[in-house]
Formats: structure tokens, C-alpha cells, sequence
């Protein structure tokens, strides 16, 4: 046998035994851990947990949670978070008056078939009568 009839043939051995997610890795953007478990907030309080708010992807989450902190320096968290891990900011409105700040991140699988928005955070932060602000995290993402 020639060497590359050899290569031929190991290079289909590792794509039937390493299977779809290797083929998949070769074609398509990896998603970071955040598409699927958001980072927490440094100092959230009173933290709850439950389903997103009107999907249209196929899964996600709602975190709530108070914070001591304005909502300028929880949106700057997330962006800040959030770009490093490969988001994009689509829209946000924080900082023209104080008490609240909205924001909306997207991630995108990139691959041979273009660009698909695959996640979607939606950022409310609103500073309450308590001194605490009222956030909430929705995220919404298509499951791997």
C-alpha cells in the first residue's frame, strides 16, 4: 500500500470512531460555556432560577437576582464577560439616565453554511426603592 492510500484510509478510522462532534468541530464554531450557563453576577443576592421569557429558541433559563451594585456596573459585567467570551452586543441603553440599564448579547455558530445566531441574553437591571437593583438574566439558546 502507498502511504497515501494508508492516510486515506486512517483518516475515515478517526472520523468513524471520534464521530459526529469531531466532523461538526471541523465545519462549525465551538460554543463557550456561557451559551449555555451565563456567568453570575459577582454579588448576586437572592438568586432564583426558572424559564425564559417567551422563547424562540429551543432552550434556556431566567436567573434573577438583587445586587447592592448600580445597574451600570452589573451591565458592564455581562458586556465585559460576555464579549470575552465571543458575544456581540445587538442593542443596549444603560448609562443616558441612572436606575436602569437594558442590554441584548447575541453568539453566533460560524461554519461553512454562513454565520447562525444560536444565543441570545437579555440583560435587565433596574435600581429598586431598597437600594438594591433588580436584575434579570434571560437567556435563550438551540441545544448543541
Amino acid at each position: 500500500m502507498t502511504i497515501g492510500v494508508v492516510g486515506v484510509i486512517a483518516s475515515c478510522i478517526i472520523l468513524v470512531v471520534s464521530g459526529p462532534a469531531f466532523v461538526n468541530s471541523l465545519f462549525w464554531s465551538t460554543p463557550p460555556a456561557s451559551v449555555y450557563n451565563p456567568p453570575m453576577y459577582p454579588d448576586a443576592q437572592e438568586v432564583t432560577v426558572g424559564e425564559p421569557e417567551a422563547t424562540v429558541f429551543e432552550k434556556g433559563k431566567r436567573i434573577m437576582f438583587q445586587t447592592p451594585d448600580n445597574p451600570e456596573a452589573v451591565y458592564v459585567f455581562y458586556r465585559d464577560a460576555l464579549l470575552a467570551d465571543g458575544w456581540y452586543e445587538e442593542k443596549s441603553y444603560h448609562g443616558e439616565e441612572p436606575g436602569y440599564a437594558i442590554a441584548e448579547f447575541g453568539w453566533l455558530r460560524t461554519g461553512i453554511d454562513s454565520p447562525s445566531r444560536e444565543a441570545v441574553l437579555r440583560l435587565e437591571a433596574i435600581a429598586g426603592d431598597t437600594g438594591k437593583s433588580n436584575v434579570s438574566v434571560n437567556l435563550e439558546y438551540y441545544s448543541p
